[in-house]
């Protein structure tokens, strides 16, 4: 394959695409609507040191996103380092790192608790592909136990994906278990992470993207594409953008919003594709919070569905002292407390964190961001249509994470849904 091909959207699955087409000799011209590159791995600062906007890491089992690590020489780079998990219910705090803990976990009953544990272990041997058609508020109760699904699985799964979760396909965790649990003894428990963060991902794929001869360009939305003889045309108010083939590096949401000659069968898969929105408040202080990396909440009175400690898993050293959290809220796009202002969506979101960290300490900053089209709910039926979906349209090709199933997850999965659209380009 030789020529030029246009690549729309320069978050990770963008750049990673326009990577690829760069190593068979195609130039790539990336177009990015935001001010900058990276999407949902963009960065900020904290005492002058990078650190993602919304919270990452890489699990053992991510074997497509450490490969491409190596590719960049970013491996030395890579850290696996121990996270504890936990459980807030409004009440009380409960550690949940590992089977034991589920077996001291005071929210179930004994034999709920032996139950949860057993059947969790044969999930992991169940194929995604046959629990497509089960959902999940049938599949849990028989394979978990009903306890587990009352008490456990419903109040987390409702906080994370809304409360039509128990329609979703079992698929979604029974993959999750196995997910967790994979990559061998030595790391489990462990968590893959960047120093100085993604951003050095972002950089030395614009760098390599480059360097091959192709070109990125930032604040150039596409809003139209057209069918030309000779390939296709990307138009934005900056003007039109020519070549022969196509990437369209989107979610599904922003993939419907695109005008013009998208391949019917496309727009019609991502039309009916529910999306959740993400509010994340970035949380600084001069002491720890919790004091564990991970901690889930099933609190109604929280609006968050959790707390992630960024710096209990790499110290606050990195940050000149500043401890750092990640207070996240998943919702439609249309719900209400996403409409706040920035300003009072994060003092609510610090309030979640106060009540439930028990040492409650003295913020010192919050930073909100936000992101309109964070997570696609995928059903059965697109799943079955991801092969049509991934194919090649008259050189138009579409890279989303969406596609990476069983996977939907981080940059993972953003790797084999560009690997995918660039093979499917020939």
């Amino acid at each position: 394959m030789r020529g030029q091909a246009l690549v729309v959207g320069g978050g990770p699955s963008g750049l990673i695409a326009a990577r690829q087409l760069a190593l068979r000799g195609v130039q790539p011209l990336v177009l990015e609507a935001g001010s900058e590159l990276g999407g949902a791995l963009a960065c900020t600062l904290v005492n002058n040191e990078p650190v993602e906007r919304f919270y990452h890491h890489l699990l053992p089992a991510d074997l497509q996103a450490v490969q491409l690590l190596r590719e960049l020489e970013l491996i030395d780079r890579l850290r696996w380092l121990p996270g504890n998990t936990a459980l807030w219910d409004g009440r009380e705090l409960y550690p949940l790192s590992g089977p034991l803990d589920l077996l001291r976990l005071p929210l179930l009953e004994p034999g709920q608790r032996l139950a949860a544990l057993i059947g969790m272990l044969r999930a992991r041997f169940e194929p995604p592909r046959q629990l497509l058609d089960r959902p999940l508020e049938q599949w849990v109760p028989l394979r978990l136990g009903p306890g587990a699904w009352k008490c456990l699985w419903r109040p987390l799964l409702e906080k994370r994906l809304g409360k039509n979760a128990g329609q979703l396909p079992a698929s979604w965790l029974a993959w999750r278990l196995a997910r967790r649990s994979s990559g061998g003894a030595r790391l489990f428990g462990r968590y893959g992470v960047l120093d100085q963060g993604c951003d050095a991902l972002v950089q030395r794929l614009a760098a390599h993207i480059k360097h091959l001869g192709g070109e990125l360009r930032c604040a150039h939305p596409v809003t139209h594409i057209c069918r030309i003889p000779h390939g296709w045309r990307a138009e934005g108010h900056w003007g039109r953008a020519e070549a022969e083939s196509l990437v369209l590096a989107l979610p599904p949401a922003a993939l419907a919003a695109i005008k013009g000659d998208l391949p019917q069968r496309l727009r019609n898969a991502v039309a009916s594709v529910p999306t959740l929105a993400a509010a994340v408040a970035l949380v600084e202080a001069q002491e720890p919070f919790i004091g564990r990396y991970w901690t889930n909440s099933i609190d109604p009175q929280t609006l968050a569905c959790g707390v992630v400690e960024h710096s209990a898993l790499v110290g606050a050293a990195r940050y000149g002292g500043t401890h750092l959290a990640y207070v996240p809220y998943y919702a439609q796009p249309d719900d209400r407390h996403l409409a706040l202002p920035d300003e009072q969506l994060a003092k609510r979101l610090c309030d979640d964190l106060l009540r439930i960290c028990p040492a409650r300490p003295r913020i010192t900053g919050a930073r909100l961001f936000r992101q309109s089209q964070a997570h696609a709910l995928r059903d059965a039926a697109f799943v079955r249509a991801i092969p049509e979906l991934s194919r090649n349209f008259d050189g138009l090709v579409w890279a989303s994470d969406a596609l990476a199933w069983p996977d939907d997850r981080g940059l993972d999965a953003c790797v084999i849904a560009a690997h995918t659209a660039v093979t499917a380009l020939g």
